[in-house]
C-alpha cells in the first residue's frame, strides 16, 4: 500500500507543472458586476417613508389635494422632514446604474404582484413636496435635485419589462414631475435655471413603450410554454385573482362558473391558442411601433385589442393576454413632446426668443408654438403656452387633446 502511495505521488509530481501549464491556457470569462441594486435602496426608502398622520389624512378627503398645491403650512413642512430619510435613500438609489425589482412573469405568470409601482408614486409626491419647500425657502439646486431623483426613480420603474411598469413611468413623468417643474420655473433665478439646463440634457429619455411591450409579451409567451413542459396549464389562470376584476362585466360571473368546471384538456388548448395569438401579435406590434412617426400611430391603432372585454359576451380565455398597445403607445410621445417642451420653456426664461426657437419640437418641422395670455381674473401677470405639433388625437381625442401643452407662468 505505502509502495502505491508513493508512486501516485510521484505521478502527481510529475503531471502537476503540465496541469498547471493547461490550466492557465484555459480562457476563463470574468465574472460580470453590474454594481449594487438600486431596487435594494429603494425599497429602504418606502419602508421609512412618513406614516399617513390624521393632519395628512383630514387634508387628503378633499377632492382638489394635490401634493403640486397642497398649502406649505408649519404642519405640511414637519411632514416633509419625516419624509427626509426617503428622500436621501431616493437620492442614494438614483447614483445607481443597475436596478433589477426581482420580477419574473416567464416565472410566476401574470399574477405577479408588483407593490413597488404604487409605492414609487407615493415616494414621488414626497419628493415633490419637499422640492416645492425647497424653492419656497430658496434651496433651488436641492429642488432640482429631487425633480432628478423622481425622474430617475421613474425610469427604473418603466425599464422593469412590464406593460405596467412603463406606464407608470410616463404618469409619474407627465402628471407628477414635470407638472411640479412648470409650475414653479418662473421662480428659479438664472444660475438655477443655468443648472437646470444641464440637468434636464443628462436626464434619460422616457422608456419606448416597444421594451416594455416586448418584454412583457415574450415572458408571457415563456411562461405558458414552462406550464405546458411542466403539466401545470391548468394553473395559468387563477380564478380567484380575476374574481373581482370580471365581477365588472355582466357576463363575469357565468364566465367564472363555466371556467371552474374545465378539465385539463381544455386549459392546454387554451395556454396553446395564447402562444399561438401572442407571437405573431408582439411581432406585428413591434413592427408598427419601429416605423416613423407618424406613420407608427396609424399602424398600432390598427392592431388587435381586447374588445370582448366591452361587449356582452367574453372571448376565449386567450383574449386576456391582449391589451390595448395604442394608448400606451401614444402617451409615450406626449412624454417625449412634454420633456421637449420642458427644456424649451427652460431654454425662453434664460435667453429669450432665440434661445427657445433653438429647442427642436419633435413632432414638427422646427421650434414649438407659444403664445402669451393673460391669468384669470384676480391673478396678475401673464402665463405662457408652449404647443407641441404632435397629433395622436386620431386614437382617442378627448383624452389627449388638453395635453400637448404646458402652460407657466411668466416673471
Amino acid at each position: 500500500m505505502l509502495i502505491g502511495i508513493f508512486i501516485l505521488a510521484g505521478v502527481a509530481v510529475t503531471a502537476w507543472p503540465r496541469l498547471r501549464a493547461t490550466a492557465s491556457r484555459v480562457p476563463t470569462k470574468p465574472a460580470v458586476n453590474q454594481g449594487a441594486n438600486a431596487a435594494l435602496i429603494y425599497w429602504r426608502a418606502f419602508a421609512l417613508m412618513p406614516r399617513r398622520s390624521k393632519y395628512l389624512l383630514h387634508i387628503e378627503q378633499s377632492p382638489s389635494f394635490s401634493f403640486l398645491t397642497i398649502p406649505l403650512d408649519k404642519q405640511i413642512r414637519q411632514l416633509d422632514q419625516s419624509a427626509q430619510r426617503s428622500l436621501r435613500l431616493l437620492q442614494h438609489g438614483a447614483e445607481l446604474v443597475n436596478c433589477h425589482w426581482g420580477l419574473d412573469i416567464s416565472r410566476f405568470g401574470i399574477s405577479v404582484q408588483i407593490p413597488e409601482l404604487a409605492k414609487a408614486i407615493q415616494l414621488t409626491n414626497w419628493g415633490i413636496l419637499d422640492a416645492r419647500i425647497a424653492i419656497a425657502d430658496h434651496h433651488f439646486n436641492r429642488a432640482i435635485r429631487d425633480y432628478s431623483d423622481g425622474i430617475m426613480l421613474a425610469h427604473a420603474i418603466g425599464r422593469d419589462k412590464t406593460i405596467i411598469g412603463t406606464l407608470v413611468e410616463y404618469s409619474i413623468r407627465r402628471f407628477y414631475l414635470n407638472r411640479m417643474l412648470a409650475d414653479n420655473l418662473a421662480k428659479l433665478p438664472a444660475p438655477a435655471l443655468n443648472h437646470l439646463a444641464a440637468v434636464l440634457s443628462r436626464l434619460p429619455a422616457p422608456t419606448p413603450f416597444s421594451y416594455g411591450f416586448n418584454c412583457d409579451n415574450q415572458d408571457k409567451i415563456a411562461w405558458l410554454k414552462r406550464l405546458i413542459r411542466t403539466g401545470r396549464t391548468y394553473q395559468f389562470i387563477k380564478l380567484s385573482e380575476y374574481k373581482k376584476w370580471l365581477s365588472e362585466y355582466k357576463w363575469g360571473p357565468a364566465f367564472l362558473s363555466k371556467l371552474k368546471s374545465k378539465s385539463r384538456a381544455y386549459w392546454l388548448q387554451q395556454a396553446r391558442e395564447s402562444i399561438h395569438m401572442l407571437e405573431p401579435y408582439n411581432e406585428r406590434g413591434l413592427r408598427a411601433m419601429a416605423l416613423p412617426y407618424p406613420q407608427s400611430i396609424a399602424a398600432v391603432e390598427k392592431l388587435p385589442s381586447n374588445s370582448s372585454l366591452y361587449t356582452s359576451s367574453p372571448g376565449n380565455v386567450a383574449d386576456l393576454f391582449i391589451g390595448v398597445p395604442k394608448q400606451g403607445y401614444a402617451l409615450q410621445f406626449l412624454v417625449i413632446a412634454q420633456t421637449a417642451m420642458l427644456r424649451a420653456a427652460v431654454a425662453y426664461l434664460r435667453g429669450g426668443r432665440k434661445a427657445f426657437d433653438a429647442v427642436k419640437d419633435p413632432f414638427g418641422k422646427g421650434p414649438f408654438i407659444y403664445y402669451k395670455m393673460l391669468w384669470p381674473r384676480g391673478s396678475t401677470g401673464q402665463k405662457m403656452v408652449i404647443q407641441s405639433a404632435l397629433n395622436v388625437q386620431s386614437i382617442e381625442p378627448d383624452y389627449y387633446r388638453p395635453i400637448t401643452h404646458i402652460t407657466f407662468k411668466l416673471k
